[in-house]
């Protein structure tokens, strides 16, 4: 029998993390290099968080390289796709970790936000498939929040957004399942980002707390807590999971 080690090793695996400038996306990059994968890190704007997390993963003894892109842009993700193919050619593990939010209702901020949160994951999904039939064992993991299956009123478009993300998430399962390809969601509870200005940690902040008071766990939710479910999706400790919302919550959607 296979030591319990083994299933969540990635060693030799090759992903690309879309957003992993981002909070939660720098996490997993990272934990993903240490469990022996080599990462494409991509981001839109910021280099120097992006360079940063290259020169970390190259610590770890892993190869890292780092893309640039607007992934609503499809000649922007064909470019990052012809870096993979003159670099590694290979591709393993997707992981869409990118979104913006806006409670605007101005025209162009609704269609920033639907293209932001939706349309990159159907165009980096749609560029990645001939590395992920490839791999026999493709997996792509989508990272998103409760807004997905909760009405939230005050912020609409990202609501609407992420209720796409999980009906895609159900339809590629489906249709990619005959590649071997797993397709699965995470959905967290919101956290407090460093790059919030300070009004808007102190409102995060009094709404995660309202939050906690009605989760059973009764604790706020850490970063880890979403990466080590990401973890466990990429593994083959869930090789037979797929079309699944792993809800990340402590229990507060019971």
């Amino acid at each position: 029998m296979n030591n319990s080690r083994d299933f969540f090793s990635l060693k030799d695996k090759t992903v690309l993390i879309a957003g992993a400038s981002g909070k939660i996306g720098k996490e997993i990059a990272l934990s993903l290099a240490h469990l022996g994968a080599d990462i494409y890190v991509h981001y839109h704007r910021n280099y120097e968080i992006g360079e940063e997390i290259v020169n970390e993963i190259n610590k770890i003894g892993r190869k890292a390289y780092l893309v640039q892109g607007n992934l609503k842009r499809e000649s922007d993700v064909k470019r990052i796709f012809q870096t993979i193919k003159e670099t590694t050619d290979k591709l393993d593990i997707l992981i869409n970790s990118i979104e913006i939010e806006s409670k605007s209702l101005v025209e162009d901020d609704w269609d920033d936000v639907l293209e932001t949160n939706m349309k990159t994951i159907f165009l980096c999904t749609k560029n990645s498939l001939n590395y992920l039939m490839k791999s026999r064992n493709g997996i792509i993991v989508n990272i998103s929040t409760l807004n997905g299956f909760e009405a939230n009123p005050s912020n609409i478009s990202f609501s609407v957004s992420k209720s796409g993300v999980a009906a895609m998430t159900k339809v590629l399962a489906k249709e990619l399942g005959g590649f071997g390809i797993r397709v699965n969601l995470v959905s967290h509870l919101p956290i407090i980002c460093e790059e919030s200005n300070d009004n808007e940690k102190e409102t995060n902040k009094t709404s995660i707390d309202n939050i906690i008071k009605k989760a059973p766990l009764q604790k706020r939710i850490d970063c880890a807590d979403i990466v080590n479910s990401v973890l466990f999706l990429c593994s083959d400790m869930s090789q037979f999971i797929t079309g699944v919302n792993l809800i990340v919550d402590g229990g507060y959607t019971l």
